[in-house]
């Protein structure tokens, strides 16, 4: 599956995404990096590119949830599934408390269509 990363989520991380098959790319790789969610979102979604997009989030935060909601009228013309990986209230999204995910990631990721 080609999954592409939210600057937020950790480098570390796309070697365990490739571990299980999957082509990872972040948004600084494809050129999208310090632009709008929507814009970068919206501009692979349409190449095709991407099946996923990954970021991460606190419990402490909602605000990429926002940002889908804002999305969800471009569901049909774009399809493309978003993947929120959240941490415990009080951690903060780093490779550690990512990690241990991986196994339940996956799983998720083979159940996946389009759109969330």
């Amino acid at each position: 599956m080609r999954i592409l990363f939210d600057e937020c989520v950790p480098y570390r991380l796309k070697k365990d995404f490739e571990a299980y098959g999957h082509e990872v790319k972040t948004v600084q790789e494809v050129g999208y990096g310090n632009q709008k969610i929507n814009e970068r979102v919206i501009a692979k979604a349409e190449a095709g590119k991407f099946a996923v997009y990954v970021t991460t989030e606190s419990n402490d935060k909602n605000t990429f949830q926002k940002d889908i909601g804002n999305l969800s009228q471009y569901r049909e013309q774009y399809p493309l599934s978003f993947m929120i990986l959240k941490v415990e209230k009080g951690k903060h999204p780093e490779y550690e408390n990512l990690k241990p995910m991986m196994p339940n990631v996956q799983i998720a990721l083979e159940n996946m269509k389009n759109g969330y």
